[in-house]
């Protein structure tokens, strides 16, 4: 029969403290790199051979998150593929009157209009999740608002990019 080893009991519950203690450390640093807004930047077909530069930003305040798009963001995106538009399809100032419009900036400020609903307005109002967060022992965890279903994903951050690597996402901290 071996004999109780106390010094092995007492050098065992230290390490687990220390294991314990270094990862709420570390998880504790992740969570405050991770504070304030992200952005993830994708295009998408305008139309034929014109993209837009369309940017989802992801804003983290302490436990909680949400995705959201910005309207000046998008407005400014949307006037530059505007601009690609007409210069692809080379429609000059005639085309847009004889189409309806007064002008090009006419024709900008009702499509602006438009696009802007649709896009940003539509996206906040039903896809633009929030819900809490949490990092423990290094996962990641998502958990949207009105629901009990956790999304955990593998992550790194690094030069001020965060990689949301079970979607693929790299995000850039803006502010």
């Amino acid at each position: 029969m071996k004999k109780f080893d106390v010094k092995r009991l007492i050098g065992t519950i230290i390490g687990v403290i220390l294991v314990v203690a270094v990862l709420a450390i570390v998880d504790g640093n992740a969570e405050k790199k991770l504070l304030g807004t992200w952005a993830y930047t994708y295009d998408v077909e305008y139309e034929e051979g014109v993209d837009v530069e369309l940017t989802e930003f992801l804003e983290f305040t302490e436990g909680e998150y949400r995705w959201y798009m910005d309207r000046e963001t998008t407005k400014t995106a949307l006037l530059k593929t505007y601009d690609e538009y007409f210069e692809e399809y080379e429609i000059t100032e005639e085309d847009i009157i004889e189409a309806g419009y007064k002008s090009f900036e006419d024709c900008k400020t009702q499509w602006l209009e438009e696009d802007l609903e649709y896009i940003v307005d539509d996206y906040n109002e039903e896809e633009g999740g929030k819900g809490t967060w949490q990092i423990n022992q290094g996962e990641f965890t998502f958990i949207e608002e009105g629901t009990s279903a956790e999304f955990i994903t593998d992550y790194k951050i690094e030069d001020g990019k965060l990689y949301l690597q079970t979607d693929g996402l790299v995000l850039t901290k803006v502010k």
